[in-house]
């Protein structure tokens, strides 16, 4: 679907990983699926709404570890668009949650499953 241009925002077309658009941007929105996670992984602060009611545990939890800013399910556009102006206006925020966030999120996780198995074969 063609989305019409608007000001500083650039649609995406679906892609095999979101790293190269995330390490370009400074807040990103993202769902609460794995957008979130890679978001997180980069280091990028986040507004993460949550597209299914499946996402809303996945959202709440990382709002609660303070590593994204949180919508509830549903919100509405103009909800989000609140969150990432007052995060653009605060540099001191976006670097907590960058902070926060790459350590909820370190790309160690299958390194650290894998030597939980070896422990547990042992």
């Amino acid at each position: 679907v063609r989305r019409p241009p608007r000001p500083r925002v650039e649609w995406i077309a679906p892609r095999r990983g979101l790293a190269a658009e995330l390490s370009q941007a400074t807040v990103a929105v993202v769902g609460g699926g794995v957008s979130l996670y890679e978001a997180c992984a980069a280091g990028v602060p986040a507004v993460s709404v949550p597209v299914v009611r499946a996402q809303v545990p996945t959202v709440r939890a990382f709002g609660r570890r303070g590593a994204a800013v949180t919508l509830p399910f549903p919100a509405a556009p103009t909800q989000a668009a609140a969150k990432v102006v007052a995060l653009l206006r605060s540099p001191s925020k976006q670097a907590a949650l960058s902070r926060r966030s790459m350590r909820v999120v370190d790309g160690r996780g299958a390194a650290r499953a894998a030597a939980a198995v070896l422990h547990l074969a042992r």
